[in-house]
């Protein structure tokens, strides 16, 4: 029986080690998935490697129906081998800076993870078939190669060309390496497994390499290796690890990293560029930017030329993509983007102003109850080959925060009202109508957005946290995070009453005065009060009130020419030295419009036959002729008329012997011609904004037709101009 019994347990062992590769690789990747940060929609950029031999690269499915965010996973059992390049639209310019963001994901099998993945530029001439190879039959190599780097199978020499020319050639590579390979070579020198034992010139062990760790190197440069000799003429092969990522001691965690890669070209012909990587610069759960280890590592454009065919002495673009290997130890490996390099290159960032107080608040700064707020989130495209396209913007309105109005304004002055009504919770989602980028393309709002919120604080208690607001387009995304800030109930209460009208309609030339009072209950102590003012959503200004005491009156003078044509919103209310602060009170400010309403475009006269008499000839009843004015009482305007002679239809050269003439209530007859004469005055003076010219016309007054007896038979033909002008002359 216990033999039976140790048997059968040792089969159980057996089957749980073979389901670790399979079952426990499908539940973290379920796992991974379910916690993926937000990113952008990639299977249009990507194109597997097409090398010989299974390649496990592929595009993960959305995330979810209302989730695009897809991952490139590179491998998810043992001994794989995944390549995925960017498509050659998408290249790596070399003579432009230019950024990628992304998350990396590397399992969470701690130390029994491996190999990892690298981030590769190459120009190597097998294009997407492009891998490490081995010597014996050039299939493709995985292991500690990661897919790119040279593999050193052919362990009896001392020279490290061999062990180079097995690498993706041309090529510059950051490594995220899972496993370090810092087996004993003098047992281990067949195994391939040497890479992370040896600092350069085989001093002590490598103490930023004896961990998983990031670094990065030239994988088909001779220099990026080192062979020591050991015994029956075998070689073991150390890699010469550049700009190594401080402080990082663990890759497969089961968490996701966040990387941001940035690029600066050279700037001297034939100079170097420089990598500089940053990792865990993002926390994972909130998004909230953290400081990360970073390091940077030259990229010189000569060694990405190809040697087979080098069209210039230093190359100007590269193939980059993703590879990734896994040997007896595996991890799934993982990438959601941000942004892709060279593509579009986005920031965004967000401010907190008190506008009451004047300032912008600091994280964790302490503001009034009842302070009105402005939160600006500021996007703006640096670079790229496209526009930044369809931003969905994704804010979460700060808690215990009313939101009054949004707003979006682009760089070339246009403006888009974000409806507010409805929203779910306090999470406000927007896409914006316009594009951004810096080439004025049609569609665009130019290089920069911003989208304005504008809302009080709730008169509360209250600790208001920070927020990461995320901006995704189908090309790139950024984040921004706004500050938090605690809110500190304010004890009295102070009310805001107008005692002038609340709707106004005035001339740009005229100006109107918004009177009122405050008074203030439940405070200890009364102070000054100051009037807050605010024209369309617009910067405030302030003015004291008049008098002392709990309460106090205000007069406010608004001059049209300071408002816009059409309506005007102007926003009130009071606040106090202690902190205390009213509701706001709305005035609506109307500037009128002068302008022509409807005007018919073809009216006629009735057909008359000529007797050889001078005759007056009318209208029919096609004519018509209003004029909007909205401008208010004491506003007027003139109307003027001319015309062009009429000419005949069926006898050549004829022009009617006759003129059109404007015969008004006085009967009062005015010639027309070719130079605009008065025909009517209007001065307002009711609540009428529209009048019918043509509705005050009779049968024998308004314009008429006037032939001379000499007038011959024939259809003719005119034009009349109408004017209007401000004012009554």
């Amino acid at each position: 029986m216990t033999l039976l019994l140790a048997l059968g347990l040792f089969g159980l062992q057996a089957t749980t080690v073979r389901a670790d590769s399979t079952t426990d690789s499908a539940t973290d990747f379920g796992n991974a998935v379910a916690s993926m940060p937000e990113g952008l929609s990639i299977k249009q950029y990507f194109t597997p490697g097409n090398f010989t031999g299974t390649n496990s690269a592929t595009v993960t499915d959305d995330k979810s129906s209302t989730d695009p965010t897809q991952a490139v996973r590179l491998t998810n059992d043992k001994n794989q081998l995944g390549t995925i390049w960017a498509d050659d639209d998408y290249y790596f310019d070399l003579t432009r800076n230019q950024k990628a963001s992304m998350w990396v994901y590397f399992g969470n099998r701690g130390t029994s993870a491996g190999d990892g993945m690298a981030f590769v530029l190459q120009n190597d001439p097998r294009g997407t078939a492009a891998t490490s190879t081995k010597s014996a039959d050039g299939l493709p190599a995985s292991g500690e190669s990661l897919g790119v780097w040279g593999y050193p199978d052919d362990y009896t020499t001392s020279a490290t060309g061999g062990v180079a020319s097995r690498a993706i050639q041309a090529s510059w590579a950051l490594e995220f390496d899972t496993f370090p390979n810092t087996q004993d070579p003098s047992s281990n020198v067949a195994n391939m497994t040497d890479f992370d034992y040896y600092k350069v010139n085989f001093g002590a062990s490598k103490p930023e390499t004896k961990n998983p760790h990031i670094a990065s190197a030239y994988p088909a440069q001779s220099s990026t290796y080192y062979r020591r000799y050991y015994s029956d003429n075998n070689y073991a092969t150390t890699m010469n690890h550049q700009g190594v990522v401080p402080n990082v001691t663990s890759l497969s965690d089961g968490a996701w990293h966040h990387v941001t890669m940035q690029y600066t070209a050279p700037t001297t012909t034939g100079g170097k560029g420089n990598m500089t990587y940053t990792f865990n610069d993002k926390d994972p759960n909130t998004g909230q930017s953290e400081t990360g280890e970073s390091n940077s590592y030259e990229v010189d454009p000569t060694k990405l030329t190809p040697a087979t065919n080098p069209a210039s002495p230093t190359a100007t673009m590269a193939k980059w993509g993703f590879t990734g290997s896994t040997g007896d130890n595996y991890e799934n490996n993982l990438v959601v983007f941000e942004q892709i390099p060279g593509l579009v290159d986005a920031s965004a960032a967000a401010t907190v102003t008190d506008v009451t107080a004047g300032a912008a608040i600091p994280n964790g700064a302490t503001i009034n109850g009842g302070d009105r707020l402005r939160m600006d989130y500021n996007l703006t495209y640096n670079e790229g080959r496209t526009p930044w396209k369809a931003i969905q913007a994704q804010i979460k309105v700060p808690t215990d925060v009313s939101l009054t109005a949004a707003k979006v304004t682009y760089a070339d002055g246009t403006t888009e009202t974000i409806p507010i009504d409805g929203l779910s919770g306090q999470a406000l989602d927007y896409t914006l109508q316009k594009t951004l980028d810096n080439s004025g393309s049609t569609g665009s709002g130019g290089a920069t957005a911003t989208i304005s919120l504008y809302g009080r604080a709730d008169n509360v208690d209250a600790t208001v946290s920070s927020t990461v607001n995320t901006f995704r387009g189908s090309n790139a995304l950024a984040t921004a995070e706004a500050a938090g800030f605690t809110i500190q109930k304010s004890t009295g209460t102070l009310a805001l009453n107008l005692t002038s009208n609340s709707t106004v309609s005035m001339a740009p030339t005229d100006t109107t005065t918004l009177t009122g009072s405050a008074s203030l209950t439940g405070a200890t102590t009364s102070s000054a009060f100051t009037l807050h003012s605010s024209v369309n959503n617009g910067d405030e200004t302030t003015t004291k009130f008049d008098g002392t005491g709990s309460s106090q009156t205000f007069s406010s003078v608004v001059k049209g020419s300071d408002l816009k044509q059409g309506t005007n919103t102007i926003d009130l209310y009071a606040t106090d030295d202690n902190g205390d602060s009213s509701g706001t009170v709305t005035v609506t400010v109307t500037i009128g419009a002068l302008g022509f309403g409807t005007v018919a475009p073809n009216s006629s006269f009735a057909d008359t036959v000529l007797t050889g008499q001078a005759t007056t000839i009318e209208r029919n009843d096609d004519w018509s002729l209003t004029i909007d004015d909205s401008r208010g009482s004491g506003s007027g305007w003139t109307l003027q008329a001319a015309t062009t002679p009429f000419t005949g239809k069926n006898i050549p050269d004829n022009t009617l012997k006759g003129s059109l003439v404007y015969v008004d209530s006085n009967h009062n007859t005015t010639v027309l011609g070719s130079t605009p004469m008065t025909v009517m005055t209007h001065e307002n003076n009711s609540t009428d904004t529209t009048t019918n010219v043509v509705d005050g016309w009779t049968a024998d007054t308004g314009l008429l037709l006037k032939t001379n007896s000499d007038a011959l038979q024939d259809d003719y033909s005119g034009t009349v101009t109408w004017s209007l002008i401000n004012g009554v002359s």
